[in-house]
């Protein structure tokens, strides 16, 4: 793989130790535009490679999804905006219970 990017800073360091992840970015921003921005450092990553793992549907998984980016929904406690469920954009992403599932799709 090439690269994780995610948006929780507590799940960088289980995910750095899987041995097919060589590069993970923690965002604290989660806009299409830097997202892009970050692809465009790292060109010998494609989008097929790139993963967007993180707890909220409208903050993470929409901008992953808007630019083609696999999107990682891992549920978890946060704020009533985010809790909103949009579900055209739950068809779309890989929804996990917990991050140790997340070897499973790598």
């Amino acid at each position: 793989l090439g690269t994780i990017m995610l948006a929780p800073n507590r799940w960088a360091d289980a995910i750095k130790r899987h041995p097919q992840v060589n590069l993970i970015t923690v965002t604290r921003e989660n806009y299409p535009r830097v997202l892009e921005e970050l692809l465009a450092a790292h060109p010998d990553v494609s989008k097929e490679d790139a993963y967007f793992v993180g707890n909220s549907l409208r903050s993470d998984m929409a901008p992953a999804v808007e630019l083609g980016i696999n999107a990682v929904w891992i549920p978890h406690e946060t704020w009533d905006y985010e809790e909103a469920v949009d579900e055209g954009l739950v068809e779309k992403v890989v929804r996990l219970e917990r991050l140790g599932e997340l070897k499973s799709i790598l």
